[in-house]
């Protein structure tokens, strides 16, 4: 038995004191690391500059309705053809087109944005909020929910970590 010890401590050690073994223990980790950290700024949009977007809202239901955010901007436009205005948000000055077609809302669907530079997840998140809560007032009314009740009824809790 004492023998069979000696044997792998001789092998263990044989292979733990190269230095490709030293190096690669320590390298992989940050390497690993590096990949999380790149992956989790491209999918937070890297960019933070202003991004003006232009709607064509063919329902009638958001106009007005959606909120400018701290970098993201909405102009609301009228009389615009989407198929034609695709070729043209660029040279009008806007960063990207939202176009909002007719719905129906039980069942909201083909909502499209069209920009050069695909959103990032913030922008993505903040302009799917804001279309959600539009529709979802648009349900209440629809159903005759009034929403100052609903929002009363709202619980809003705070926790604490000490």
């Amino acid at each position: 038995m004492h023998k069979t010890w000696l044997i792998i401590q001789r092998e263990y050690l044989s292979r733990v004191k190269k230095k490709s073994f030293i190096i690669l223990t320590l390298l992989v980790p940050v390497i690993i690391a590096a990949f999380i950290g790149i992956q989790v700024f491209l999918a937070m949009g890297g960019n933070k500059e202003t991004q003006h977007i232009a709607v064509i809202d063919e329902s009638a239901m958001f106009s007005g309705k959606l909120k400018d955010g701290q970098q993201l901007f909405f102009t609301f436009l009228k009389d615009k053809n989407p198929q034609a205005f695709v070729t043209q948000y660029e040279k009008a000055g806007y960063n990207g087109l939202l176009v909002i077609p007719k719905f129906d809302l039980n069942d909201p669907n083909g909502f499209v944005y069209y920009s050069k530079h695909q959103l990032g997840l913030g922008p993505y998140a903040y302009i799917t909020d804001q279309l959600n809560s539009v529709i979802e007032d648009q349900r209440m009314i629809a159903a005759g929910i009034d929403k100052e009740k609903l929002d009363q009824v709202k619980a809003d809790v705070s926790l604490l970590q000490p």
